[in-house]
């Protein structure tokens, strides 16, 4: 996913500045209130301080202009908030509520890069309840659900977020990501296809679109979208192992050998590059391609790297054990595969299993890579 938005001035409306000039030159704030303690000048005095709603309105939009701490945000909150326990005109209650719900999700994006997920999402859900047409608030909040699982809760934000502002596009990315997950590849392609409409020179989404397509069994179009990416961003090791899977199912294999090395030499520690080079040199059907001890030293170096029990880890490992005749350790690894393996796919990994019990190591065949359909590395945007 990519992340909550940026925090940058640019997200400011200078729109905020002209109202509250407004309200404050035609003498629309009433009355007077007390000045939050957490406002108040550190000179020891602790008496409250009697101004006006306009004027801490005011000086709540300064400090926002200035603000980049959490707690600097609380304080324009605070102020907000004692502003609008006063009576105030329509238009400067309706400022100071679109204030309040601009500083919540400023304070939110800060709470998610300080790793606060729950701070954070309170804040962006404050941010939407004050101002419906806030679409940032909309996408981080949505941004917050995918993160938290709850994919559908996501989609639906971020599709209001879309409505609200449709020029921003990593909406649509992030949209399409979670349609990807949810397997509705066709979907999320026409969400990467806006995302690459709106930003060309988007190699994550251009990347991802590859994914989708390679999913789908376009491979031609996958593999145009890796070119293009890599294009863009030639030092993406990644990228070169999500090209170099296409290639295997494919049949070109010297390319996807290529690309696996390529990978390598740009990332020594990507677990996923060594993977699928050991997933090539383990079972393709072309004997020229196959190494029985590189298979296996590149198996384990993955697995190592990974520190987990990944299936499809363990999956290419097994094959390598198969590959050098080591078939008592090929069946002891692939039970471990169907133990870890989502029970609706563990009939094709309990043939290969079938296969190791009888002596006889796996190869690639009938368009079937299973051990790295291309695994996805998260964004962060």
């Amino acid at each position: 996913m990519r992340s909550w938005l940026p925090l940058v001035r640019a997200l400011r409306g200078r729109g905020v500045a002209a109202l509250l000039a407004s309200s404050l030159l035609l003498g629309l704030a009433l009355g007077t209130v007390t000045r939050p303690l957490c406002c108040r000048a550190q000179s020891g005095v602790e008496a409250a301080e009697a101004v006006t709603p306009a004027q801490l309105l005011q000086e709540a939009y300064q400090l926002s202009e200035q603000a980049e701490t959490i707690d600097q945000y609380d304080q324009v909150i605070a102020m907000c908030e004692a502003a609008s326990d006063a009576p105030l005109s329509p238009k400067l209650a309706e400022y100071a509520q679109k204030l309040l719900s601009w500083s919540y999700n400023r304070r939110g994006e800060m709470n998610a890069h300080d790793g606060n997920s729950q701070r954070a999402f309170a804040d962006f859900d404050a941010a939407v309840a004050l101002n419906p047409q806030r679409w940032q608030a909309w996408h981080n909040r949505g941004v917050s659900h995918a993160l938290g699982g709850d994919y559908q809760a996501a989609i639906d934000d971020l599709t209001k977020s879309i409505e609200l502002q449709p020029q921003y596009g990593n909406a649509y990315f992030n949209r399409a990501e979670l349609l990807y997950e949810l397997g509705e590849f066709q979907r999320a392609v026409g969400d990467y296809d806006k995302a690459i409409e709106l930003n060309p020179a988007d190699a994550a989404a251009l990347n991802s679109r590859g994914h989708a397509y390679y999913r789908l069994g376009d491979l031609h179009r996958a593999v145009a979208d890796y070119d293009r990416a890599i294009e863009l961003e030639a030092n993406d090791a990644a990228t070169y192992v999500n090209r170099g899977d296409a290639y295997i199912l494919m049949g070109r294999f010297a390319r996807a050998a290529n690309d696996f090395n390529r990978a390598l030499q740009l990332d020594p520690q990507l677990a996923r590059a060594y993977q699928s080079a050991a997933w090539l040199k383990a079972t393709c059907p072309d004997s020229r391609f196959r190494n029985e001890a590189g298979a296996l030293e590149l198996a384990r170096k993955a697995q190592q790297l990974a520190g987990e029990q990944d299936y499809r880890y363990l999956d290419t490992l097994a094959a390598a054990h198969a590959n050098a005749g080591r078939f008592d350790d090929a069946v002891k690894v692939q039970y471990e595969v169907i133990q870890l393996v989502p029970e609706d796919q563990a009939d094709r990994f309990k043939e290969r299993l079938a296969l190791y019990q009888a002596g006889q190591p796996y190869r690639l065949g009938g368009g079937e890579h299973v051990a790295t359909q291309p695994r996805r590395l998260p964004q962060a945007r």
